[in-house]
This record gives C-alpha cells, sequence and structure tokens, in this order.
C-alpha cells in the first residue's frame, strides 16, 4: 500500500495530469464575497411595504379626520353668521322708526301730494323725454290743477315738456293715456297754441303757461309717478 503512495509521488506529471488548472476567465486570487466594483451603482435595499390592511386603516384614519375638521370649521362658520346676524338685527332695533316726514320719492325725485317729481337738468326732444320717463316707471308731466301749477312752476329753471300733443288730431290735445285734454282746466298762454301742424307737442314755461312747439326741439322735461 505505501509503496503504490510513494511510486505514485516518484511518477513525473506528464501533459494532462496531475493538478487541474482554474478556468479561464475565474481569477484564484478573488475573494469569495467581492466588494462592488469601481464605478458600479450601489445597491439601495427596497422600502419595506405597508400591508394593504395597515395602508386601509390609515386612510380610515386621515377620511376621518377630514371630515372632523370639515364639521368644525362648518360650525365655527354657522355660530359666526348667527353672531353677526344677531349684530344685525341689534343695529336694526336701535333705529328709530320711520316718521311721516321722511319723503317717500326716491333721491332726485320731488314729492307732493301724493307724486315724486323728477326736474331733468339735460335737454332731450318729446319722444326721448317720454322714453326716460316712461323707463322709471313715470309719465310726463300732466298738471292737473291749480295747485300743481304753483309747485311746477316754483321748481322749473326753463321751459319743460308736458305729457299733452294733438299729433294724431290737430287741435286736440291728448294725455299720455290718450284722453282729450278739457280746455277748461289748462293753462295755454296767450294766443298759444300757434304753431298748427308743425308744432305738435307742449311745454311748460317757468310763468307756469303753456306753449307748443315742434316735438324735436330739445327741451328739459318732467317726469311724474307714484312714489
Amino acid at each position: 500500500m505505501y509503496g503504490n503512495v510513494e511510486t505514485a509521488l516518484d511518477k513525473p506529471w506528464g501533459a494532462g495530469e496531475g493538478c487541474p488548472h482554474p478556468p479561464p476567465d475565474e481569477d484564484p486570487y478573488e475573494p469569495l464575497d467581492p466588494s462592488p466594483r469601481p464605478g458600479a451603482p450601489p445597491e439601495v435595499p427596497s422600502p419595506p411595504r405597508l400591508s394593504p390592511r395597515v395602508a386601509l386603516v390609515a386612510l380610515v384614519a386621515l377620511v376621518a379626520l377630514a371630515v372632523t375638521l370639515l364639521l368644525l370649521l362648518g360650525t365655527l362658520g354657522a355660530r359666526r353668521i348667527s353672531a353677526l346676524e344677531a349684530a344685525l338685527e341689534a343695529e336694526k332695533a336701535k333705529e328709530p322708526p320711520p316718521s311721516s316726514g321722511l319723503l317717500p320719492c326716491s333721491k332726485g325725485w320731488v314729492f307732493f301730494r301724493n307724486s315724486c317729481y323728477f326736474f331733468s337738468k339735460s335737454a332731450a326732444s318729446w319722444e326721448n323725454s317720454q322714453f326716460f320717463c316712461s323707463a322709471l316707471g313715470a309719465q310726463l308731466l300732466e298738471v292737473d290743477d291749480a295747485e300743481e301749477k304753483r309747485h311746477i312752476q316754483a321748481q322749473l329753471r326753463g321751459p319743460s315738456w308736458l305729457g299733452i300733443r294733438d299729433r294724431d288730431q290737430e287741435g286736440t290735445w291728448t294725455r299720455g293715456d290718450g284722453t282729450a285734454l278739457d280746455p277748461n282746466n289748462s293753462w295755454w298762454h296767450r294766443d298759444e297754441p300757434n304753431g298748427g301742424s308743425l308744432e305738435n307737442c307742449a311745454a311748460v314755461g317757468q310763468d307756469g303757461l303753456w306753449a307748443d312747439y315742434p316735438c324735436e326741439t330739445p327741451l328739459a322735461w318732467v317726469c311724474e309717478g307714484p312714489p
């Protein structure tokens, strides 16, 4: 037995025999756990993933928090609105009740005997003046008696359109509603109306008397309407 071992050790190695060589691409000096090669990106460990149950619990908690905040804000807003309404009611309670001396007309209008009057500071034709009054829910002035005539006369600063004309039939003066003007309840200036078919619209002067004018003449106007 021992003789065979010595004989084998004394035998020279021939080609293809003896200690096996490492593969060509294997470095015998390379460590078993090599470090990263220069230039290679380091390996980053992936973050731990939440389980579906934990994610669901977190989502429910966030929704509950958002709902709580919304309810809190809504409660605070409602309380603030209630406080403002209470303060407004308190301020209204401090205001004195309206007295009979307060005028029921809009700003810029003059109140007289259950009617409101607007005296224009600009000039326009009869048609445009009537349109302006209609847009405000009123009509061109129609003088009904001597007391109203004196009130109008005190306010005028120049000739102003009346709401009467004889365009449909020459010599027959009618009001805005189409009814004929009572000759005994009119205040024409001496020798007026005298314009014939060329002057079919009436105006009142500063003296309170009336005259006829061409309807296209630019004059001031007076609107009359309810309070």
